[in-house]
């Protein structure tokens, strides 16, 4: 979700923005950057050291404090190669993943003692844990990913289905968000699961029909998990509640779960205009959908490569794959919920950034 401040990912140069006024954390390759709810911690992987620019054999996680500046490496050269770091809000806790020679598990640092816990190891059955795809709460509690399990479909040997799972730290207990797809060769939508910052509720994709209203056969849809209760609701449908006809992917969700932003391809059920691609904020307790309009902003096909959503559901900021009017792939948006406004926002000149960061 967004933090005080807004971190998606760059292709050569990372940036922290204030204001207006940008702040460059590493020059060199990086990717999947996260940032916690005080803007003063990133975390992000990277093949170069960021203190002394040499390049590396292998991917390493580091953390990057903006007040000291200084640098941690986080993964320490553990296994093949680390990467795809996930910060919970307070900064304590990272998630992130470390490649090994068997396949891949998903570690969990608390920054403060130093203790970690190879979570993914939970499932018994898990081939290894899909990587990069994961978050964890703000007290460190709940982690979510998905894992890779052994496929059970005669017809299908040697294929491998994709689930997503929540893991508690406090009571070792596993929980299955979505049973495998009926049809492996279909396999989940490899997209990171979201929780609140609470860790009351888990916002995952999945092509498996949960509830009777999934009605897409075998498209993606967008579902919430409430922990204490074990309920799931659908979340990619209109206020009747009937789901849509197409896929819907990329979900962010709100701080105290209540709001849920996605993107959906489907022309029934949720309001939008058209098979391209839009972002929609699902009032879970209300039922109420937004669709955030684009066509001010020149983007008349949004299908945004990154999404989220700020702590209260009121801010949403994306960054569309191709360039609309006036604006280049490099450009990001802000959308205001109250003003039901789109406002873009531009990198410095002469950055290859795709995309950035903006408070």
């Amino acid at each position: 979700m967004i933090r005080a401040w807004l971190l998606p990912l760059l292709a050569s140069f990372t940036w922290a923005c204030a204001g207006e006024q940008f702040e460059l954390v590493h020059r060199g390759e990086a990717s999947r950057h996260s940032i916690d709810a005080s803007g003063r911690f990133i975390a992000f992987s990277s093949r170069s050291d960021p203190i002394t620019g040499a390049a590396r054999q292998r991917s390493d996680v580091w953390l990057l404090d903006r007040t000291t500046r200084t640098y941690t490496n986080l993964s320490d050269m553990r296994g093949n190669g680390a990467s795809r770091p996930a910060l919970s809000g307070s900064g304590r806790y990272v998630v992130f993943t470390v490649d090994l020679a068997s396949g891949s598990e998903v570690l969990w640092l608390d920054r403060s003692t130093g203790a970690t816990d190879a979570v993914s190891t939970a499932l018994s059955d898990a081939v290894s844990a899909r990587n990069g795809n994961h978050a964890v709460s703000d007290d460190g509690r709940y982690v979510v990913f998905f894992a890779q399990l052994p496929n059970a479909d005669p017809f299908e040997p040697g294929i491998e289905t994709v689930v997503p799972v929540l893991f508690d730290r406090a009571s070792r207990r596993t929980v299955r968000l979505a049973a495998p797809a009926e049809h492996p060769t279909r396999r989940d939508p490899i997209e990171p699961p979201v929780i609140s910052d609470d860790g009351r509720v888990v916002a995952f994709t999945t092509r498996t029909a949960v509830l009777p209203d999934d009605v897409n056969g075998t498209g993606s849809d967008i579902y919430a998990y409430v922990v204490g209760s074990g309920q799931t609701q659908l979340i990619s449908c209109g206020a009747t509640g009937a789901g849509g006809n197409g896929d819907s992917y990329r979900p962010a969700i709100a701080s105290d779960g209540r709001s849920v932003a996605f993107v959906s391809q489907s022309t029934t059920g949720i309001p939008q205009p058209g098979r391209s691609g839009h972002i929609h904020v699902k009032d879970r307790l209300l039922g109420g959908v937004m669709t955030i309009d684009t066509g001010g902003a020149g983007l008349e096909s949004t299908n945004p490569a990154s999404l989220d959503i700020d702590r209260i559901g009121r801010f949403v900021t994306f960054a569309p794959r191709t360039s609309g009017v006036g604006q280049t792939v490099d450009s990001a948006f802000v959308w205001d919920r109250n003003l039901d406004a789109v406002t873009r926002i531009d990198p410095p000149e002469g950055t290859t950034s795709q995309f950035y960061a903006w408070e």
